[in-house]
């Protein structure tokens, strides 16, 4: 069966499809229902800081143009990677929402 038919299937069968390692693949939903589920990407509009928690201890400094991968954007403060503007990996923390702004690439 093709992936494009399981994920057809996995939809009928009211589950959502799940971005892995660049493949999508089926899983239910937090409301049951049908939906898809990803890494949300935003880029730093403020500089901040990087905490180990929320408003915790300061792990690393973001500036403007950062890029911070988010997989379950909720709250005050976003947990995930950041990313220098060259891609290179600086860390993992909390950021708060307000320094953020979505680029509109989910993954």
């Amino acid at each position: 069966m093709s992936n494009v038919r399981k994920a057809v299937v996995a939809l009928a069968a009211g589950v959502g499809i799940v971005a892995s390692g660049g493949v999508a693949v089926a899983a239910p939903t937090a409301t049951g229902g049908i939906g898809i589920q990803c890494t949300r990407q935003y880029v730093v509009v403020s500089n901040a800081t990087l905490r180990n928690s929320p408003g915790g201890s300061v792990v690393a400094y973001s500036f403007t143009g950062d890029k911070f991968n988010v997989p379950s954007p909720s709250g005050v403060w976003y947990e995930g990677n950041l990313y220098d503007q060259h891609s290179t990996y600086i860390g993992h923390g909390y950021l708060l929402a307000s320094a953020l702004a979505y680029t509109g690439t989910c993954f």
